[in-house]
């Protein structure tokens, strides 16, 4: 007698496709056009890694692979934020945000404000640009096991966003951009302005059912 065993096929999870409001962050992007991506998941219960990049010409056709992807995004979201009037060119000592991870497995860590000062833990929060040296964990959840910080100590409104910096509002996407998952996505010159549509799909995915931002 033989004996199959069967095996259910694990569902891909359902994507968070991130198109990024960033200055140019490295000096080799400053004279290039393009736009930094990123994608990530709710889905706790999902294993599976990896996704990739599709581009179409229309919300509902001519998607074609751009690049296929490992690593997701480490993104948390606003829970509460003081709003204390700043100067932006000092250290923001009068502030503190609230963030809840969208991960069981996404962890912040803090560094020195030298660290800071020097380029670490450079975080996008909505359309600012910032960084944060105290980060301080402040409760895991006990069912989901997501983790929620407080940020202190930080630089506001670097490269030019301070104008973007005010009012963060419950709910508002935080992402990490010194934990991987940040992707560069060129263009030729003569295509900006021309309107451009992507599907982030998991790996098992279908192009067909993913939603196009």
């Amino acid at each position: 007698m033989v004996v199959l065993r069967s095996r259910a096929r694990q569902a891909a999870p359902a994507l968070f496709g991130l198109v990024l409001p960033l200055p140019p962050l490295r000096d080799e992007h400053v004279d290039v056009p393009g736009i930094n991506l990123a994608a990530t998941t709710e889905d706790n219960s999902k294993t599976r890694r990896g996704w990739a990049l599709f581009e179409g010409t229309s919300v509902d056709s001519g998607y074609v692979k751009r690049g296929e992807f490992l690593d997701r995004a480490t993104v948390g979201k606003i829970v509460k934020a003081t709003e204390l009037p700043i100067d932006h060119r000092l250290i923001d000592h009068a502030n503190a945000f609230t963030v809840e991870m969208l991960h069981p497995n996404d962890r912040l860590e803090a560094v020195t404000e030298q660290e800071m000062l020097l380029g670490k833990n450079r975080f996008l929060i909505g359309g600012e640009l910032m960084a944060a040296a105290t980060i301080k964990l402040i409760s895991t959840d006990a069912f989901t096991g997501l983790r929620t910080y407080e940020f202190t100590t930080m630089l506001r409104g670097l490269k030019g966003t301070f104008l973007n910096s005010q009012y963060h509002l419950p709910n508002t996407l935080v992402v990490a951009l010194d934990y991987g998952g940040i992707y560069f996505h060129d263009y030729a010159v003569s295509r900006i302005g021309e309107a451009t549509f992507f599907k982030f799909v998991a790996n098992g995915g279908l192009v067909a059912t993913a939603v196009p931002i």
